[in-house]
């Protein structure tokens, strides 16, 4: 038995296909995901929106690689020692601290955009030195910042710190 199916000819309902999406219909899901994730994820301020879907498409490796090149074509990894990156850390951290330095709480939902691009650059150089640095000494970010989380959480219980600014 023949069944008709968006203007295809199955022979078999069971097998019966979901008809292709067209290019505009792709875009809109795509834009309504993009939009629900920046709903839920939005309470950071004035356009500092933190989009899931680029975390899940974050390509570690890509970005691992790119910078290797970016060492290498500089011959400067003679001079990436833990140390030497982990003082580099801390200066970059230092910058992004002092673009906020002296403003009031909530004063960072106002940015400008030179501002933005500024915050963007500094968070940019610090990820840079927390990959070179994890790099060189073999360690895995994510392996490492999930088990911290693990030990955080047995060490900040919610049930006792929840809503509190102390540390036990």
């Amino acid at each position: 038995m023949s069944k008709r199916y968006s203007g295809k000819s199955f022979k078999d309902s069971s097998v019966m296909k979901k008809p292709k999406l067209t290019f505009k219909e792709k875009r809109k899901l795509k834009e309504e995901k993009k939009r629900k994730d920046e709903k839920a994820f939005s309470d950071l301020g004035s356009g500092f929106v933190l989009n899931m879907s680029t975390w899940r498409n974050m390509n570690y490796e890509k970005i691992k690689k790119e910078i290797k090149e970016f060492v290498d074509e500089r011959d400067w990894d003679q001079f990436h020692t833990p140390k030497n990156l982990s003082m580099a850390l801390s200066v970059e951290a230092s910058e992004l601290l002092e673009i906020f330095q002296w403003q009031k709480a909530d004063e960072f939902k106002s940015a400008t955009e030179k501002q933005k691009e500024m915050i963007k650059d500094e968070i940019a150089d610090i990820f840079y030195y927390l990959v070179r640095i994890s790099e060189k000494l073999n360690i895995n970010i994510e392996e490492a910042l999930l088990n911290k989380m693990k030990k955080n959480k047995e060490k900040y219980p919610k049930e006792s710190v929840k809503g509190k600014a102390i540390k036990n």
